[in-house]
């Protein structure tokens, strides 16, 4: 999910260097992130998950036949139990979860590529002067109980260059 961030921030300023802000660069930059998020992450990583589970599965039930050779059977029942039902509910509980989150960010993402790119061209479309967008900063922070907020602050030319200087060098 950083990394969703990460494309997001990296495609803005990517746009906001050009002038006017470059709406379809910022698009094309996150809406390629979607892509690879539901391709990679997405349909190949929990492709790789569910052969993984299916792999271990049948390394388990082999071991559990050599165990029921040297063992009664009813006590290799009794030691293995409902483990393997119970973690593989867990595991499909999980992978749910995941795949949902990933479904989420990926539409969100999407709505972002369409709906971000108006949003800075609102001021100038209100009658407001035209603003030349060359920097961005991020401020994240960290919260209690896993909760972060994040905020993004557009400087326009004449305020950016000493950053923008310093950074050059």
């Amino acid at each position: 999910m950083l990394a969703a961030v990460a494309a997001l921030i990296g495609s803005f300023i990517a746009a906001a260097f050009a002038n006017p802000f470059n709406a379809t660069l910022f698009r094309v930059g996150m809406l390629t992130y979607a892509g690879y998020l539901a391709v990679f992450p997405g349909f190949l990583g929990l492709t790789s998950s569910n052969g993984q589970i299916a792999e271990t599965t049948l390394s388990f039930e082999a071991q559990q036949k050599r165990f029921r050779e040297a063992l009664y059977p009813e006590k290799v029942s009794e030691i293995v139990g409902d483990r393997v039902k119970n973690a593989r509910k867990r595991y499909e509980r999980w992978r749910h979860w995941v795949a949902l989150a990933y479904v989420v960010v990926a539409v969100l993402v999407v709505v972002g590529a369409f709906w971000l790119p108006n949003q800075v061209s609102a001021p100038a479309s209100k009658g407001a002067e035209p603003t030349d967008f060359t920097s961005v900063s991020l401020k994240a922070e960290a919260g209690h109980h896993g909760s972060c907020s994040l905020a993004v602050q557009v400087a326009s030319t004449e305020e950016a260059r000493p950053y923008v200087d310093s950074l050059i060098g």
